[in-house]
């Protein structure tokens, strides 16, 4: 397809448009929003204790040491500390109503002619500052800004304009949309009923503009000709990009919900054809993490997307599990796909866009893509409430990854008139219930199988896997490490290691780069074999990776870690300081005196557990610290003392853990699921080696925000799998910022769920400790290649999604953690 951008609008032009149609009230426009662009700025050691002098509109800005500086210009160059930016605003006949800021990074402090305006923190969370009565009619209006930088990048790294109008709201039932007047676009969607005021819209981004495909070209629609606000809750814009119209008409109904309706228009002389991916709605849930757990448990949110066809919905879930949480159903056209732009770091997954499937207008033909809106209280209610939406289809299956020969059941409920299931292209044999369709599905071969479900005039379907028999696929995975992965180089720091694998060349990697490194999770590979050898029956097998696993535990012992009980991140005992590689090793340690009974490495794993809480491992999340399973092992050892002087520094963790609750610390990412899911598994396990029900407690009351990060669609890699974001940009060859769904970290969450079902003896518990980490059994082939991560969505950034990546690198915890809740019963 072919387009031409061949509509425009001025911001004035729209205004006036929108005067001529929201009544008598607007027949005088205010004026367009006025981009600020330029700025002088100066660092300052001495802020904020000066800012009354700084803030002064009698500065002297053009003065020794004060620079020019951009909109997006990185001012501290990873410098932390605080640095003023200063512009002198136009003089407008009309007083603006606020300065509006998309991002000032990390935290800003707003004047205007010395009067504080407002301190806002989060650097990538759009405001508003209000001007209030502080302006000078005829001038001048000095606006500064402090900004403070604590990390990384910072400055004023969004656009800023001076507004005038006040946005359109709509309202109904709990709903509160405030609308852009000019864009049309939705800047907050929030529950009047919710004490923390959250707005589910993406800071810095509008709701419902969106984007038609030019070739490598987007082409935006985020203009309306006319955005209006109508009697009975009714709220309409029009825009163009290219040939192709969209009218965007939003209601809130009388039941509660929000209705809006994406009306796709050919007003052109040709047929127009728009594959999928060609055309994208802008859906931005505000699913970030910036700000770190105190501004995500009450203001952000997990989007759980599905686009399943036909049947496509979102539920959305706030970060700290307390309801209102918002829901999105389709009521007509198709969802096929979702792409992602904006992901540029770790703590924000971006803005998200849905596709609708691919379409060809005739002339002055028409489509519709519409849904539905409204709040629920998790997951069980929101497909309670979907239930009676008439287009919904749901399908689940008692699995989603399976072996090759295993039968699973598959069910479908909702409008199932002339119902048809079908896979690998053919009919199934279903059995109608009370609650819907059923039938049982034995997959042919293995990979990735659709079952498909066409019925009521829609199709939709759902995802399984099918694995070789478990064990046997760590077994080839365990032998294509020692075979292709450890370096053999004598007399070289490196002889010993397991390293990082290029599938795409075949080629070892080792690079400097953190994650690229011999050091830090590339240990789960260790582990992993180490593991594995505590079940393997085979001698020669036995053999081949025990001479292995030996040249590697000489490599780490003397490349990462010393006598001391300090662990560094990379060869040479270099990259210190970094807490996370503290389990990983003492793991290690543990697992080797089970491979060789040899009380040396329990010796070495009390130094190293001993390190970590005087280096402040006590305040730390630590992802996959071995408490019961080392306990264990020190008792069976008779290292009493040992023991229960590990003990005492765990049981201090856990008592920090349950004290601080919901105020989680932020670590690499300001806030995570593997920030979340260790300090479960943490409490939990302290509660099996103490049975203290304090730990048990506390454990149950962060459970649900740690299950909030885990998606229900009926697709393996999306099945009780915790969104992540950041891991391919990292430890991938591709370096792909998005969704990586699954990602081996997810496991995480599986053993915390195996935790509490030691615990508590739930089976629903240890249902779903299986089922997490059965469908990380996906990065793995038969042949022992595997994957560092599948990147989920359709595009990011304009570079297509939908692949594993090429690196295998840090994945094989997902085994390890297999190994732990299959093979583990205490």
């Amino acid at each position: 397809m072919k387009l031409c951008l061949a509509f425009g609008l001025s911001a004035a032009a729209v205004y006036l448009s929108f005067a001529n149609h929201v009544g008598p009230t607007s027949r005088i426009p205010p004026p367009p929003p006025t981009p600020i662009v330029a700025w002088r700025w100066i660092p300052d050691e001495q802020a904020p204790g000066n800012a009354a002098t700084m803030a002064s509109p009698d500065v002297d800005d053009r003065g020794a040491g004060w620079r020019d500086a951009s909109i997006g210009e990185d001012l501290f160059h990873g410098r932390l500390g605080y640095a003023w930016c200063r512009t002198t605003l136009p003089v407008f006949k009309t007083p603006p109503r606020r300065i509006h800021f998309e991002s000032v990074d990390d935290n800003a402090s707003v004047y205007l002619n010395g009067k504080l305006l407002i301190r806002h923190k989060i650097w990538n969370d759009a405001f508003d500052a209000p001007v209030g009565t502080d302006w000078r009619a005829n001038g001048p209006n000095v606006l500064a800004v402090l900004v403070e930088n604590t990390a990384g990048a910072g400055g004023i790294l969004g656009p800023v304009r001076a507004e005038f109008a006040d946005p359109m709201e709509l309202q109904g039932g709990v709903f509160s949309v405030k609308i852009d007047p000019v864009t049309g676009g939705l800047r907050s969607i929030t529950n009047r009923s919710d004490p923390a005021g959250m707005n589910w819209v993406h800071g810095g981004s509008q709701w419902g503009v969106g984007w038609v495909r030019d070739g490598k070209q987007h082409l935006d629609w985020k203009l309306a000709s006319a955005p209006r606000l109508l009697p009975g809750n009714l709220c309409t814009a029009d825009y163009q990009a290219g040939p192709v119209r969209i009218a965007v008409r939003r209601t809130i109904t009388p039941q509660g919900h929000m209705d809006e309706s994406y009306t796709i228009t050919n007003p052109g002389t040709k047929p127009i054809s728009l594959a999928e991916g060609d055309l994208g709605v802008r859906s931005p849930f505000n699913d970030s993490y910036a700000g770190g757990a105190p501004a995500c448990v009450t203001g952000r949110c997990n989007a759980h997307i599905w686009c399943g066809g036909g049947s496509a919905y979102v539920c959305a879930t706030r970060m700290g599990a307390a309801a209102p949480h918002l829901g999105l159903v389709l009521t007509s056209g198709a969802v096929t796909g979702y792409t992602i732009d904006g992901a540029y770091n770790s703590d924000d997954r971006g803005l998200i866009s849905l596709n609708p499937s691919a379409m060809t207008l005739a002339p002055g033909q028409s489509r519709t893509i519409s849904w539905t809106l409204f709040w629920h209280r998790g997951w069980s209610d929101f497909f309670s409430q979907a239930a009676r939406i008439p287009t919904f289809l749901r399908m689940e299956a008692s699995r989603y990854t399976l072996d090759k020969g295993e039968t699973i059941t598959i069910t479908a409920s909702g409008n199932l008139h002339g119902a048809h299931l079908s896979a690998d292209g053919a009919a199934l044999l279903v059995k109608q219930t009370s609650a819907g369709l059923k039938c049982a599905y034995r997959p042919t071969h293995l990979g990735e199988h659709k079952v498909r479900l066409t019925a009521g005039g829609r199709e939709t379907f759902l995802r399984v896997f099918v694995t070789p028999k478990p064990m046997d696929l760590i077994q080839s995975r365990v032998l294509f490490i020692v075979r292709h992965q450890q370096r053999n180089a004598p007399g070289t720091p490196l002889d010993g290691a397991y390293l990082a694998y290029d599938n795409e060349t075949n080629e070892q990697i080792h690079e400097d780069i953190n994650d690229h490194n011999a050091g830090r999770e590339r240990v789960g590979m260790g582990c992993l074999i180490a593991r594995y050898l505590l079940t393997c029956r085979d001698p020669q097998i036995v053999q081949e990776l025990r001479a292995s696993l030996d040249r590697y535990y000489a490599f780490v012992n003397r490349e990462l870690t010393d006598e001391n009980g300090i662990v560094y991140g990379g060869v040479g005992r270099s990259d210190v300081g970094r807490l996370y590689n503290y389990p990983w090793v003492a793991e290690l340690h543990v697992l080797m005196y089970q491979v060789t009974h040899d009380a040396v490495s329990l010796r070495r794993f009390v130094r190293t557990i001993q390190t970590l809480y005087s280096r402040g491992g006590t305040g730390f999340y630590c992802i996959g610290l071995p408490i019961t399973e080392a306990l264990a092992q020190l008792k069976s050892a008779g290292m009493t003392l040992e023991r229960q002087a590990v003990l005492d520094e765990f049981v201090k963790h856990a008592d920090q853990i349950a004290k601080n609750g919901a105020n989680f610390p932020s670590s690499e990412v300001s806030y995570e699921q593997s920030i979340v899911a260790p300090a479960v598994q943490i409490l939990a396990e302290t509660y099996l080696a103490t049975h203290d029900a304090k730990y048990l407690s506390a454990a149950k009351s962060i459970e649900p925000l740690m299950d909030s990060f885990n998606g229900h669609q009926p697709d393996y890699h999306l099945s009780d799998v915790a969104i992540r974001h950041w891991d391919d940009y990292w430890f991938g060859k591709s370096r792909q910022y998005g969704d990586t769904f699954p990602h081996y970290w997810t496991t995480i969450t599986g053993v915390a769920f195996h935790d509490l079902a030691l615990a508590t003896h739930d089976a629903s518990a240890r249902k779903r400790a299986e089922r997490i980490v059965q469908n990380n059994l996906c990065s793995f082939r038969p042949d022992g290649r595997a994957s560092c991560a599948y990147v989920y969505p359709r595009e990011i950034d304009g570079n297509p999604g939908q692949f594993f990546d090429a690196w295998a690198n840090d994945q094989d915890w997902a085994l390890d953690n297999y190994l732990i809740v299959m093979h583990s019963q205490n």
